[in-house]
């Protein structure tokens, strides 16, 4: 009986080792996905704000409003 426990034991050690590593590569690629989602939408959101700027310059509020 208690063979069969420290087996069961040692089983559901590796389990948890092989799920704790699945789930830190699973972090690792949601939060580089992140980064590069995020990168771009600064980009977008930078270029939107000097097209913005350049509007304002340009035409002193009338397209603007």
């Amino acid at each position: 009986m208690a063979e069969i426990w420290w087996h069961w034991r040692e089983t559901s050690q590796q389990t948890e080792k092989t799920n704790f590593c699945l789930s830190s590569r699973r972090l690792f690629l949601l939060y580089w996905f992140l980064f590069r989602i995020s990168r771009f939408i600064l980009l977008y959101v930078l270029c939107f704000v000097i097209r913005i700027c350049f509007v304002f310059r340009t035409s002193n509020f009338v397209f603007f409003i």
